[in-house]
């Protein structure tokens, strides 16, 4: 297990070797990151909701991750290469944290040679990121989406998106003549999907790119809970 930077303690640890957070620099409980070793794929979970995050990938850097947080500070654990992120404040705890340090923003490194599982539970909002040079084994969002935007990678097999609790302002951007299909159950309305526009649909809505069956490597998207104004396309 490595060491801590001298003299900065190591916030939000426990006392295992199965689980621990470090940081990175002077600054304290801000900054965390924690070594690649021989970690072959990466997890990355939020546990309670995130907002505000900035991901980012890095193929060539020897950290497995690096995070820095503005406003409230977060639990980080790494467990093998499974990295988690809990507040523990409660709602009105990191509103007014939030409020008395101007906003929340947190950026966030990803290693770009290992595949990576993301995963948020408790909701995104104001989640973005340039994923094209990671390595995505698939994204599940729990507790709905909102203001989300990401630039996915070329699949090398197929990646399932599932977004649960709906989606709003939701911005999937996938690499040109990379295949996908959409799934939207709960009605929809505002949809584009590559060359395809459509206003409001009510119940299931299925869209997807010719010939998508012959395609080894696609992304499968999944909507439970509607959607609105929901972009999927290639560029």
């Amino acid at each position: 297990m490595n060491e801590s930077a001298p003299g900065n303690p190591m916030p939000h640890t426990p006392a295992t070797p199965e689980a621990w957070a470090f940081l990175e620099s002077g600054e304290q409980k801000r900054t965390f990151s924690a070594p690649l070793g021989e970690t072959s794929q990466g997890r990355l979970a939020f546990l309670g909701g995130a907002s505000r995050v900035t991901l980012r990938v890095e193929p060539s850097m020897p950290e497995l991750f690096r995070a820095r947080f503005e406003g409230p500070v977060p639990e980080v654990r790494v467990q093998g290469g499974s990295v988690s992120v809990r507040y523990q404040l409660s709602f009105s705890d990191w509103l007014q944290c939030v409020l008395d340090r101007g906003g929340q923003d947190v950026e966030l490194t990803l290693n770009g040679a290992i595949p990576w599982q993301l995963d948020f539970h408790g909701g995104v909002s104001e989640v973005s990121g340039d994923l094209s040079r990671l390595r995505l084994s698939g994204l599940e969002v729990a507790g709905g989406a909102s203001k989300l935007q990401l630039r996915l990678p070329r699949p090398t097999n197929v990646v399932p998106i599932h977004i649960h609790g709906g989606a709003s302002q939701v911005r999937l951007y996938r690499p040109l003549g990379t295949g996908a299909r959409v799934e939207i159950a709960g009605g929809v309305s505002h949809l584009a999907f590559d060359e395809q526009r459509l206003g409001a649909i009510g119940g299931y809505t299925r869209l997807e790119t010719p010939g998508l069956e012959d395609r080894l490597s696609r992304y499968e998207i999944i909507v439970d809970g509607g959607a609105s104004h929901l972009t999927v396309d290639a560029r």
